[in-house]
Parts: structure tokens; sequence; C-alpha cells
């Protein structure tokens, strides 16, 4: 019979590399990194400051309907850190840092173990339940924190980073968000467990993005860089599922 020793060894030995960071340096090379156009271009800063339904609290955080989610924290900064590099206007710099001060606050995320953590959704979301967490979200917020680092060098951030790189990866069936496709593919979901939102495309795209992006900032990040070809593999066996002929379907859920 196996002691709890030897278990808790074969543990360390086996699983524990892959969440730790001790191992993995960031690069210095940030010249792979580039504006997010579909956030900058059609979705401005005067479109955030302007639209009825977004608010800002007395932290300066986003919120959606009066409430903060992280992909609104996220895609706000974002277009906001674009704004700054183009402009080098510092209330756009004041304003993606505002957004960060959310993401790196304990009380938003969880830490979920085996070297995880997610920033959760607290409200149902059709046939979600609170809380729940999302791909899309998770990746979102690595690109945000990547551009934090970038701007700070606060190693604080990588950590985080790393852990919801983790939380991406990690099997949806023992919690976290990485499923697999009818084709045998990988799939990081936007909705994970969702029977009515199954695959979701464009979340997909996102994730896909946010994790090369990881695998920019951490290359020695081997098994990160793995699922990342995956995922593109994925996208290259599944993307005619969606096609209609004159549009692409949003998922592949029963609705």
């Amino acid at each position: 019979m196996f002691s709890i020793k030897l278990i808790n060894f074969i543990f360390a030995f086996l699983i524990l590399p892959f969440y730790s960071n001790e191992k993995l340096k960031p690069t210095n090379d940030f010249s792979w990194m580039i504006e997010f156009i579909p956030l900058t271009e059609s979705v401005t800063v005067e479109h955030w400051e302007t639209d009825p339904a977004i608010s800002f609290n007395d932290k300066g955080w986003a919120l959606a309907n009066k409430n903060s989610n992280p992909v609104t924290i996220s895609q706000y900064a974002l277009v906001c850190f674009d704004t700054y590099r183009r402009t080098k206007d510092d209330k756009h710099k004041k304003a993606f840092l505002n957004q960060v001060s959310y993401l790196m606050d304990k009380e938003q995320y969880h830490i979920l173990g085996e070297g995880r953590v997610g920033y959760p959704y607290k409200f149902t979301f059709h046939d979600l339940k609170p809380d729940w967490y999302s791909g899309l979200a998770q990746a979102e917020a690595i690109s945000v924190l990547i551009r934090y680092y970038y701007l700070t060098k606060d190693e604080e951030a990588l950590d985080l980073i790393i852990k919801l790189k983790n939380q991406m990866l990690w099997p949806m069936e023992d919690g976290g968000l990485l499923a697999k496709t009818p084709e045998g593919g990988v799939w990081i979901e936007e909705y994970p467990n969702s029977k009515q939102h199954k695959h979701v495309l464009n979340g997909f795209f996102i994730s896909t993005f946010g994790l090369y992006e990881y695998t920019k900032l951490f290359p020695g990040d081997k098994e990160a860089k793995e699922i990342y070809l995956k995922c593109i593999q994925s996208l290259k066996q599944s993307i005619n599922k969606y096609d209609t002929g004159s549009w692409l379907q949003y998922d592949r859920g029963n609705k």
C-alpha cells in the first residue's frame, strides 16, 4: 500500500511542475504585442464613456448594468491600453491601471486549488448558476495582466497570469475550462458545462489568442505551447461545423 508521503512525493514530482512558475522566465521582448483591433477600432474609449449600460464606481472600475464582471473590466482595460499607447495621454493609462486594480484584487478572484485561480461570474446565465468561470474571461484577463507587466514589471502579476492559464488548461470535468470537441480536438469553453452554449466559436478565438500571448510571455512553457497548437488544429478541424453557408453559428449547443 502506498504511504501518504510517497503519494505526495509522486504528485509533487509529476504534477506540480506544470503549475509552478519557478522555472518559467518571462520574456523581455514584447515586439509581438499588437493592438486588439476589434475592440479599439469598433468599441472605442468614447463608446465606453457614453454607453448608458456602462458606469464607473469610485475605484474607476467599469461596471455593466452597475455590476462588475471580468470581461467588461478586461475589454475596457484593453481599449484604454491601446489608446494610451497611441496617444500617450496619461488619463488612458490611469483608466487602464484602475481596471488592473480589479484584476489584482484578491477579493475578485477565487483560489481553485492545484495552482489555479479564476474570476467568477456571480450571476445566472441561461443554464449556468453562480459561481461559474469562463475561458473568455480568464484569457482576456491574461492579456490585460501581460500588458500591465509590460508597463510596470510588477512580478506579482506573473504568478496570477500563470494560475489563470492553469485554470484555462485544466480539464473541464475536474473544474477547469478545457473540453473536447466531437472531432477529438481541444476547446477552451466560454460557458463550461452549458448544454445551451457548447463550444462557443468567438469565445474560443479569444481564448486561443490569450493563450498565444501567454506563450509569447513565457516561451519556456512547453505544455502551454503544445495545447495552443492543438487549439489551432481544433479550429481547422471544427470551423466548418459552424458554417451555414450564409453565416457562422455562435456555438454547437442545443439552442
